[in-house]
Order: structure tokens, then C-alpha cells, then sequence
């Protein structure tokens, strides 16, 4: 009544109780460091929910209950300027909680600290804890992650129910299948075997026994008798002076409230830990019944998940098997690219194994297989794949002349061909009249491969050849890298090149060159007018800085297989990706072809991880020329982009010891939005 300041500042308020006929002067404690949070810690794993609401202190006021309670909880209580106050709950002789600190300071329970029941149809495993701080009380809820997950009950004294005489009161008794009779009203009438009248008030009989098994595995005996602070009040009591709450609920006078659908069960109120219908099982005095604790094996890539039940009395059974953890990505991957393959790019005999293997394995798309059977599954279908034998195309076009294309036994002019990967293949070149043959030219890898007009070799990948012919008394003036790639050509008959006066305008970019910089043209532009104006073919070779760019080591190769490594490299600044093979061929191995092949796809549609590149009518083949062996191959890139996803993987194709043309592959490097994946 009438609280007052004696004087600004000052600590102390002037109280004044009028109903008492005195005033005094008490000395108050300013508060200038509120509580920030609260955290309550359940030593049974009950979680705590963020949040706490401020509530007026004339608000409702919640009902202390140390039931709640269990020794080992902890209280921490955070200020705003960084102290921390941390309580543990102790149970004292009187069966009374206390939050003490570590040196002894007490939490006053009663007016401090509450915790009242907020139990409802929607959530009725919520509590709720308040702390009464300097005339606010903190609430924020508590939430439990344990529940019952079975029990069975134990009765003391069962009785047997002889006839019933229908009042009232006996509308809830029920009988278990052994004829056993339970009652859920606290007053029933029956009989017992003598046949004299019993008249009960209690539903349940000291000694009756309620066996409980959580959710966490762990289980408690209750056992109904006198609460441990007064002698007239009864409860279901463990041995560790927990409660278990019993209740029931009736929404329908003529149903029995324990049974649903014909089911037993309890009302079953555990402290924080659940209030729900717990299906129960009726054990008769003296009479076992299995009571299993399941253990729950999770499932590994290689074997199931199953759970295992197992009674004290040392029965047990298994059963819940759940399917394997194991990836089948990759499978699902090779199965689809397996359906795209046709009889036009395959061999009839090689594809038809090929579907063969596919059939026995496509049943596990949908299935749950152990890892190793999915890897076997993936294994042997690579295996199969590589082993494919594809059709490559050839296409021949000859500008300014004729040609003809002669395997298998015959020959044609035709601009494309389709054949066996292996097929010995044959080409000749004739010039128009006025003109004169150059070489065979490759246009996808700018290199002539042949200067021969008869060009013989052996298909390893899709081909495209040009017949290159000139007009006579012409030169040509040739801008190649150091690998002989042919970045451009400018031919003029001589008159011509008498009218020019210099070469600047004709020079082209100089090409990218991986681990170089600063690259340029360098040429005397009289002198390579000169032997052109007098009808001499000039090559230039631009030059380079080296940077500290190094080199991978080339691997050594296993006996007389070659051995290749892939690298990828993508220049920023110059938006080049480079693909460097490092090569490790045996002595004297004779190669037949020697590149880096690509596929490429939109990225929207094309994961390459999930993609075996091997050669076939449907890749991109960069080639080297086999005149030399070199042990680092360079392909690189220009204006990479991101709308495209990459594959990519070097390759040899050699004769081994036997003379039978083999191919051997690098790993694969996949590229997304331009960087190794």
C-alpha cells in the first residue's frame, strides 16, 4: 500500500501499511539485470521449446508439483548481462524437490518455481514452467520426446464374476479372455468364488503390479500402494519414488472406457513424458507373459535393418525388416543408357549379349538390393557395354576434286559411311583439272593426316575427312601451333600474292598454348612474301612465354598395356578449358590412334556423373597424330560455356601381344558449369 521513494536515487521505499496503522523504511534491491532465458533440462530426455512469454503478475497463477520433478533436473537461469545461474533438483526425506546450486543456495520451490499441467486434446504431453523473477513470471513450455510404448498389469487379487446383476455401477466391468473380470469405476458390485457379494470403492488392489517399457528402451515397475507422505492415499509407485498416473475417460456411458474396438488399454498420465489410450496387456496373478524390449539394428548398404525382441524370460523373435541402405544411382544410370542403344549403333551380336545381361538385372530399378549385389550388377553390365562393338561414321567430302571410299569389299563415293568400329578403310583423292592434291584433312581436329592421295587406316572413332586440293601455280601460306594444329590457311595463286605487300592483315589469333603466355606471330614479312610470290607453301609457328605452369607425371604402363591419366584445367581469364592426358605407353607398342574423346549436352538434361563415356557413333573424338609417340597430350577448349555439361576421357587404341587392335581408356573427368565435378 502506498509504495513511495524517500529521496531520488536512494535504495530504499517508504512502506506504507495504512490497514496496520504503521509506516517503515525497507531497503530495495534495484534490478537492472533481468533474466534473458530460462532452460529446463529433463534428466529423461524431455526437450525444452524456445520462447518465453512475460506474464502480469496478477495473471493466473500456476499449482506447484513436485511430481513432475525428477533428481538430476537441472535449472539454468541467463541474464541479460551474462550471468548464469544453474540449479539441480534434490529430493529430501519428505519426498519434497529442491533446486540447490552448486554452494548451496536454494531456488525457493513453492514461490519460485512452478510447473503447472497444460494438458489438452491437442497436446497433452505439454508442461509448462514459471519462474517468479522480481514481480514478472516467466513461462515457456517443456515438451516431451519419451513415451510409453507398451505395458502389461499385474493384478493382485483378480476375481471371477459369477453373474451380474445389472445396476449402475456394473456397466464398466469387463473380462479378459481367460474370464478374468476388471473393473474401471471406483465402485462396482460382483461376486467373488464363494459366491458372497463384493462391494469395492477402489479401482485398483494394493499389490497390483503396472510393468512399463519406453520409447527410449527403458523400462519401470509400478506398483500400487500408499504414497510415501500419507498412509490413506494410494498411487502406482516405482522404485524410484516416481508416480505413474492412472485414469480413465468415458465418452460414452455404454462403452467400456478401457476398451476401444475391442482393445485394452489404460488412460495413462507420466508425469511430462505422455497422457494417452496405451493398449495394455491383462496378465492373471502368478501367470507369465512375455514382456520384449526391442533393439533396433539399422540396415547397412550391405545388410537389413530388422528388430529384435527378446523377453526376459529369454524368448525372443525378430522381425520389421527394412530394406538396405545401399545407392543405386549409378545402376539406375547404366539401365538408362542402356535403353537409348540401338541396333544402328551397335553390332546385332554384341547388343543382343548386352540386352541379355540388362534383362537379368532390370527387375533391381525397383527393388532393394544389397550394395555388393547392385556394384556386381553395375560391374558386369560395364563390362558388357565396353565390350560393344559400335558403329563409327566417316564422312568424306573433296572440294575441287573426286574420291572414292573402299571396305568391307567395296567401294562408293558417298559423303557418309557407317561401319565397324576396326574397319580397314581406304581413300583416294583426285584433283579436279586446274587443281592439285594437298592432303587428307581432318576437320574436326585441324591436322592434316595424310599427304598421300591414297590414305589407308583403321576406324577407331566417327571421322571427318577432306580431300584438300588447290589451284595450280598457287601457294599456301599455312599459321599452325607447335603440334602441327592448323589454325588457318590463306592460299593465293602467285599473281596474287605479287599484289600483296604485307601479311599483317592475313594473321589470325594466335591459339591458346596450355602452361604459356604472351603468345605472338613471329615472321620476316619480306621474306615469307617472297618464297610465296615465287610459289614455296610457308608455315608459321607462333611463339610463347612459358609460365610455372607443370606438367603431370606420366604414368608407368602396366607390362604392355598403356596406362593414361586425364586432367582438367580451366583458365578464367582466357575462358579455355584444357584436357591434359598423361600418357605411359610400353616400348615398341604399336598405336593405332591416340585422342581424347568428348560427349556434351545440354546441362538442363545431361548429369556426366551418372554417364560411362565409351567410344561410339555418338561422341566427339579429339586426335592426335601417331607419326610420334609423346607421353602429354594437350586438347583445349575454346569459349567454354555453361549451358553445356561435359564428359570426357582420354583413350589409346594399340595392338596388344596378339595383334588384336584393343582400346584402353583414362579416367573420366566431368565438367558442370565448367569445373571438374
Amino acid at each position: 500500500y502506498g509504495f513511495e521513494y524517500s529521496g531520488f536515487g536512494e535504495t530504499e521505499f517508504k512502506i506504507n501499511l495504512y490497514d496496520y496503522g504503521f509506516s517503515t523504511y525497507v531497503p530495495v534491491k534495484i534490478v537492472e539485470n533481468p533474466v534473458a532465458s530460462i532452460e529446463y533440462n529433463c534428466v529423461e530426455g524431455f526437450n525444452n521449446v524456445e520462447g518465453i512469454t512475460y506474464v502480469d503478475p496478477n495473471g493466473e497463477e500456476s499449482t506447484f508439483h513436485d511430481g513432475y520433478i525428477k533428481n538430476g533436473d537441472t535449472l539454468t537461469v541467463n541474464y541479460k548481462n551474462g550471468d548464469i545461474e544453474e540449479y539441480e533438483a534434490v529430493l529430501d526425506d519428505n519426498g519434497f524437490y529442491h533446486f540447490v546450486t552448486a554452494d548451496g543456495n536454494e531456488l525457493n520451490a513453492n514461490a519460485d518455481f512452478r510447473i503447472k499441467n497444460n494438458y489438452d486434446d491437442e497436446s497433452r504431453n505439454v508442461v509448462s514452467v514459471d519462474i517468479i523473477c522480481y514481480g514478472y513470471k516467466l513461462n515457456f513450455p517443456i515438451v516431451s520426446n519419451i513415451y510409453i510404448s507398451s505395458l502389461t498389469f499385474e493384478p493382485a487379487n483378480p476375481v471371477t464374476i459369477i453373474e451380474s446383476n445389472g445396476r449402475e455401477e456394473d456397466r464398466n466391468t469387463w473380462i479378459d479372455e481367460e474370464g478374468n473380470v476388471y473393473y474401471s469405476t471406483h465402485v462396482y458390485w460382483t461376486q467373488d468364488e464363494n459366491g458372497e457379494d463384493l462391494i469395492k470403492s477402489e479401482i485398483f488392489n494394493i499389490g497390483d503390479v503396472i510393468n512399463v517399457t519406453f520409447s527410449d528402451g527403458r523400462t519401470a515397475r509400478y506398483t500400487y500402494k500408499a504414497n510415501r507422505s500419507d498412509e490413506h492415499v494410494y498411487g502406482f509407485m516405482g522404485d524410484d519414488n516416481s508416480v505413474l498416473f492412472v485414469g480413465n475417460i468415458t465418452s460414452n456411458q455404454n462403452e467400456n472406457p478401457w476398451t476401444v474396438d475391442g482393445d485394452n488399454y489404460f488412460i495413462i498420465n507420466y508425469s511430462q513424458a505422455s497422457t494417452d489410450r496405451i493398449p495394455v496387456t491383462i496378465v492373471p496373478s502368478g501367470e507369465h507373459i512375455h514382456s520384449y524390449n526391442a533393439v533396433v539394428t539399422e540396415p547397412t548398404s550391405n545388410t537389413r535393418g530388422y528388430t529384435t525382441y527378446t523377453c526376459e524370460c529369454g524368448d525372443s523373435y525378430v522381425d520389421n525388416y527394412t530394406d538396405y541402405a545401399s545407392d543405386n544411382s549409378v545402376l539406375l544410370a547404366v539401365l538408362e543408357q542402356i535403353e537409348s542403344y540401338s541396333n544402328d549403333d551397335f553390332s546385332a551380336s554384341t547388343l543382343e549379349s548386352l540386352r541379355n545381361i540388362y534383362d537379368s538385372y532390370s527387375s533391381m530399378a525397383s527393388d532393394s538390393y544389397s550394395q555388393s549385389d547392385i556394384d556386381k550388377a553395375v560391374s558386369d553390365l560395364l563390362t558388357a557395354i565396353s565390350a560393344l562393338e559400335p558403329y563409327l561414321n566417316l564422312d568424306i567430302s573433296a572440294p575441287n576434286g573426286t574420291f572414292t571410299v573402299a571396305y568391307d569389299g567395296e567401294t562408293n563415293s558417298n559423303n557418309s559411311n557407317s561401319m565397324l568400329f576396326g574397319t580397314n578403310v581406304t581413300v583416294s583423292a583426285t584433283a579436279n583439272e586446274g587443281y592439285r592434291f594437298v592432303g587428307w584433312y581432318d576437320t574436326v581436329n585441324n591436322l592434316y593426316f595424310s599427304k598421300n592421295v591414297e590414305y589407308s587406316f583403321k576406324i577407331t572413332t566417327n571421322t571427318s575427312l577432306t580431300a584438300v586440293f588447290v589451284e595450280e601455280q598457287s601457294a599456301t601460306l599455312t599459321f599452325t601451333t607447335y603440334s602441327n594444329w592448323v589454325q588457318s590457311t590463306v592460299t593465293k595463286t602467285i599473281d596474287e600474292w605479287n599484289a600483296v605487300e604485307s601479311i599483317d592483315e592475313l594473321l589470325p589469333v594466335v591459339p591458346y598454348r596450355y602452361g604459356y603466355s604472351n603468345g605472338r606471330w613471329v615472321y620476316d614479312n619480306a621474306e615469307v612474301l617472297a618464297k610465296l610470290q615465287a610459289g614455296e607453301n610457308v608455315s608459321l609457328i607462333p611463339e610463347y612465354d612459358k609460365d610455372d605452369t607443370s606438367l603431370p607425371t606420366p604414368p608407368s604402363p602396366d607390362g604392355d598395356t598403356p596406362v593414361l591419366d586425364l586432367y582438367y584445367n580451366f583458365d578464367t581469364g582466357a575462358n579455355v578449358g584444357s584436357f591434359v592426358m598423361a600418357a605411359g605407353i610400353p616400348e615398341n607398342c604399336q598405336i593405332e590412334s591416340v585422342g581424347i574423346a568428348f560427349y556434351y549436352k545440354d546441362a538442363k538434361e545431361f548429369d556426366p556423373t551418372k554417364f560411362e563415356l565409351l567410344i561410339n557413333n555418338k561422341m566427339l573424338t579429339g586426335r592426335f597424330n601417331t607419326d610420334e609417340v609423346d607421353d602429354i597430350y594437350i586438347i583445349n577448349l575454346n569459349n567454354m560455356t555453361a549451358k553445356y555439361n561435359f564428359a570426357a576421357r582420354g583413350y589409346v587404341t594399340y595392338y596388344n601381344a596378339d595383334g588384336i587392335l584393343k582400346t584402353v581408356y583414362s579416367n573420366q573427368v566431368n565438367i558442370v558449369n565448367r569445373e571438374q565435378v
